[in-house]
């Protein structure tokens, strides 16, 4: 960590609770060693006052940077770096560096961000390097920026590589892509050993799913062996690595995370031991759901006969990570126990348990009648178990035509999103396209669909936006507005003449206007990075 960090960890947690001056401060060396001194002797009276001179000292320390060092540098004085390679890549024509440019000085927004983004990805994907002068800010803005920095990592090439090397902050943007020290994690048992026992955070959890990926029980292993003592942060950290290669060698350690203080950790155990087959989890609530749920055939008809379970006990909701049960809300305001009991235990069961029984598909089995209106807390469960187990078949089969289904107008918007995300992109945009051309306005289901489907939008829900635009809603301004940002940032950039044929010469300003605007600006953006 340094100084700078230790300074803001400092700020963040009170000088009452943390030591106001960074240690690395205290005995710099070279140009620092004086400011040290008067910061020493004023921590003894005034921490908090330290604290901030401290920080005055070191924001402009950190801006300059450094000098290089000569050969001939005092031992105080950093080495100098190893000089980069060769860079990869081509380089870019003057309008694509020009565009950069334009990027780099607009006003930071969600659309400005998403096409740089854009423009990264795709210099990454033809080849392109970028260019020097701008590494620099690049790097400081992807520091700040999650979603930047895994846009700018794979563009990075050889010399930005070598620049992030040289600051903890980029180091993180570059490290998101890039292999671990040293080349593949050594899983070998004594490497494994040393790394678990001495390792950062980072490359205890590169060596878990490395073990992973070649033997999951020694992974779990590893784990079981110091769980206890591992912090409620590192659990929290580690547990989910155990989704790669899960199998019966994990379930009593994850039986043991089900104890967890942190509701996390037992969410994630609970979600896992669900997962596996054969647990004594997984069966105990199949039990359940059979126990609840059952299809029959009524003369020529199927339908769903339920037998709602009892309310959930304090240990039942523990089994599933906590008082939010598996879909991660308490029980509505409104909902009874025992409907809410019945969501949660058919949730929690395998999907394959209605099919195999039944003999019947998805699809028969939600368009089947159910008796004495437990159709609601059903069909919730089936959903929440869809978007869990991540089923395309019966996420397909819930969302089946649209609001018209009721299947959609009863589930929470989220949900909905979810079971789309698991379609094909082509079925994902069609059920998109029915929700908005089905809708006056757009409805947070609509918005949460959209951003749901994987870009670039499909045809259908192309024809679907123009649709909408072309023909606005009164009261319907600012949807509209929404929709054609969002559209311009996913459809296709090549779409744009289509969209001109249908929308024709709009006011600049005005929804139509601004989803061809911004279309323009791709099309020529991408054309330039080829």
């Amino acid at each position: 960590m340094s100084a700078w960090d230790d300074a803001a960890a400092s700020a963040l947690l009170g000088t009452r609770r943390r030591a106001a001056l960074p240690p690395s401060l205290l005995t710099a060396p070279g140009p620092l060693a004086p400011a040290a001194e008067h910061l020493a002797a004023l921590a003894a009276q005034d921490p908090a006052r330290a604290l901030l001179d401290a920080a005055a000292v070191l924001a402009p320390w950190r801006r300059a940077g450094r000098a290089p060092a000569l050969a001939d540098a005092p031992d105080d004085q950093q080495p100098a770096p190893t000089p980069t390679g060769p860079d990869e890549g081509s380089a870019l024509a003057p309008a694509a560096v020009a565009r950069l440019e334009l990027l780099l000085a607009s006003p930071r927004n969600d659309e400005v961000t998403a096409l740089l983004r854009e423009w990264l990805e795709a210099a990454a994907q033809h080849g392109r390097r970028l260019p020097a002068e701008h590494l620099p800010r690049l790097l400081t803005d992807a520091a700040r920026d999650t979603a930047l920095a895994a846009s700018l990592a794979p563009a990075l090439g050889a010399r930005g590589r070598w620049l992030a090397a040289l600051r903890p902050d980029w180091q993180r943007v570059a490290g998101r892509h890039a292999q671990a020290p040293g080349g593949p994690t050594d899983t070998s048992p004594e490497a494994a050993a040393r790394t678990w026992g001495t390792g950062s955070a980072a490359e205890r959890r590169l060596l878990l799913a490395a073990l992973r990926a070649v033997d999951p029980a020694a992974g779990t292993a590893l784990l079981a062996g110091t769980w206890a003592k591992e912090s409620g942060a590192d659990r929290e950290a580690l547990l989910p690595l155990l989704a790669d290669g899960a199998g019966p060698w994990d379930e009593a350690l994850l039986e043991q995370a089900l104890r967890d203080r942190r509701e996390a950790v037992r969410t994630q155990a609970s979600r896992l031991l669900l997962h596996i087959p054969g647990t004594a989890l997984r069966e105990r609530w199949t039990a359940r759901a059979r126990a609840a749920v059952r299809a029959e055939r009524h003369l020529l008809r199927w339908r769903i006969v339920v037998v709602p379970p009892e309310p959930l006990t304090a240990d039942e909701l523990r089994e599933l990570g906590g008082l939010g049960g598996l879909g991660g809300q308490r029980r509505p305001q409104g909902t009874g126990e025992r409907a809410w009991a019945l969501e949660q235990v058919v949730a929690a069961a395998p999907l394959d348990t209605w099919t195999s029984a039944s003999g019947r598909s998805p699809e028969q089995l939600v368009s089947a009648p159910v008796d004495d209106d437990w159709r609601d807390p059903l069909h919730r469960g089936w959903v929440t178990a869809a978007s869990r187990q991540g089923d395309a078949e019966w996420a397909r089969a819930l969302l089946g035509s649209g609001e018209s289904s009721g299947v959609v107008a009863r589930t929470p918007p989220q949900q909905v999103a979810r079971l789309v995300a698991l379609l094909p992109p082509d079925e994902a945009g069609a059920v998109a396209a029915r929700l908005l051309r089905g809708s006056a306005r757009t409805s947070s289901t609509v918005q949460l669909v959209l951003d749901a489907v994987p870009t670039p939008w499909p045809a259908v829900l192309l024809d679907a936006v123009l649709d909408r635009l072309a023909r606005p809603v009164e009261g319907a301004a600012w949807a509209d507005r929404s929709l054609a940002a969002t559209a311009a940032l996913r459809l296709a950039a090549g779409a744009g003449a289509a969209a001109a044929r249908r929308l024709g010469d709009p006011d600049p300003t005005s929804p139509p206007g601004h989803l061809l605007r911004v279309l323009s600006f791709r099309h020529a953006m991408l054309e330039e990075l080829r």
